[in-house]
């Protein structure tokens, strides 16, 4: 068979090829960087945990109420929840539990709150949007897997085609003896510090007194890890933790890249 292959379009093999490069190497590790930078509230335009006390009011029985979501909300959305200290029926200490999703993007607004069935009445609250840029609207899910799989995956391509990283993956973590530091809450999640690993997360799935971690679990391994001692640890509501990686394997590409295909299936 003749070959049909001129070369104009060997070139422009070349030329997509290139483009391709160009592409992974800077624009998907500036997307990644956004998303990995963004609260997982501000994807899912959920409500901020900033919320102001405008008055307490009276009478009211329950402490925990949930704020109605738009009729414009997407399937699948969460609804957020603000639980109050209730102190003879009146209410104080606004605490969101819930950020919840799909408010879209809104001004900030006084929230009357009620007390269906029961006699309360007069409390209030300021609410605000977590993202007042853009309405995402995603699913605390959805959000969760562009963040921790095709942030860190969009973050790595590039640094992996260079050869600038290694692919191994954290699979052991422990908490280092003596340095668990304190003032974390349940559910934080720390990004741990080691030199040529990148966007290992660990969760801190329980605390004890002072917020001193009891147990942490591997989130997201990274890329890059190796055996070490001694991590130090960032973000979260506490400081002072230290990790000790104790065992490392290979980075399944493969796994999560059937994670984005069902995402977008």
């Amino acid at each position: 068979m003749a070959n049909l292959r001129t070369l104009q379009d060997i070139q422009q093999v070349i030329l997509n090829v290139a483009a391709f490069n160009k592409f992974i190497q800077y624009t998907l590790p500036n997307y990644a960087a956004f998303l990995t930078g963004k609260t997982i509230p501000y994807l899912c335009n959920g409500i901020s945990s900033s919320v102001t006390l405008g008055a307490g009011g009276s009478a009211y029985v329950t402490d925990t109420f949930t704020i109605p979501l738009p009729y414009t909300t997407p399937s699948g959305s969460v609804p957020a929840v603000i639980t109050f200290t209730n102190m003879s029926g009146v209410l104080s200490a606004p605490v969101v539990t819930t950020n919840g999703s799909g408010y879209g993007t809104f001004s900030p607004v006084t929230y009357q709150v009620p007390d269906p069935g029961n006699p309360g009445t007069g409390a209030t609250v300021l609410v605000s949007p977590a993202n007042q840029d853009q309405p995402y609207n995603y699913t605390p899910q959805q959000a969760g897997l562009l963040q921790f799989y095709l942030g860190l995956d969009y973050a790595q391509l590039g640094p992996m085609l260079l050869g600038s990283i290694g692919c191994n993956t954290a699979t052991g973590v422990s908490i280092h003896a003596g340095a668990a530091g304190s003032g974390y809450v349940a559910g934080d999640t720390v990004i741990v510090t080691l030199a040529g690993m990148t966007g290992c997360r660990l969760t801190i799935p329980t605390v004890g007194a002072l917020g001193v971690p009891t147990s942490i679990s591997i989130n997201i391994g990274g890329v890059g890890a190796a055996v070490a001692s001694n991590c130090a640890t960032t973000g979260g509501s506490g400081s002072g933790l230290y990790v000790d990686i104790a065992s490392v394997g290979p980075y399944n590409w493969t796994t999560n890249t059937l994670a984005w295909v069902g995402y977008f299936d």
